[in-house]
């Protein structure tokens, strides 16, 4: 115990993109403790121009809910594959790679839409293939049933709500959405399957 260099180990420990928090103690007589935190996946981080593919398995590329990346493990793989993918393009400032803080500013637009799906209902995320930014001025979200939404880049409540009383109507209705345009406030455009 008294040979081994615990600062060391904090340090290696910590440059594992997956853990947001190390402590190691050295408690003698003959105690080792080390504590670590997992970064919590937030979404599936996707840079098809920088090579970045989405893998929802061991290894692929998760991001927490500050902008870390790092690699799926097989610890957080089952909550991991009912995360949504934010898709972003390549961007010569903002590198998408495991151990670093993505600071894109789409990623943060993207979050954006996420965080207000979850406000109004954490289950619905769930319901989420993916969220990229079109546009200037508008996000597109794929849900898992094959729904094609696009988004202003604010006024996501209104959006949403608008987005689930389509939603719901259409169930009733006995057809499918297919795309649906939610940025005007009224007269909504939709296509149907």
């Amino acid at each position: 115990l008294f040979t081994l260099d615990v600062d060391l180990i904090a340090e290696r420990l910590s440059k594992v993109p997956a853990l947001r928090e190390v402590k190691v103690e050295r408690h003698l007589p003959g105690t080792l403790s080390v504590r670590v935190v997992a970064r919590t996946p937030y979404a599936w981080i996707v840079c098809p121009d920088d090579g970045v593919r989405l893998r929802r398995e061991v290894g692929g590329l998760l991001v927490d809910s500050t902008g870390h990346a790092f690699p799926c493990t097989a610890y957080q793989l089952d909550t991991a594959t009912k995360l949504p993918a934010i898709i972003v393009p390549k961007h010569a400032d903002h590198t998408v790679a495991s151990g670093r803080i993505i600071g894109h500013p789409e990623l943060a637009r993207c979050f954006r839409l996420l965080d207000a799906v979850a406000s109004i209902d954490p289950e619905a995320v769930q319901s989420i293939e993916s969220v990229s930014q079109a546009n200037d001025w508008s996000l597109e979200m794929v849900t898992r049933a094959g729904v094609t939404a696009t988004f202003g880049l604010g006024d996501h409540q209104r959006q949403i709500a608008n987005f689930r009383a389509a939603l719901d109507h259409a169930a009733t209705k006995g057809y499918s959405l297919d795309t649906i345009n939610l940025i005007p406030r009224e007269n909504v455009p939709v296509t149907v399957r």
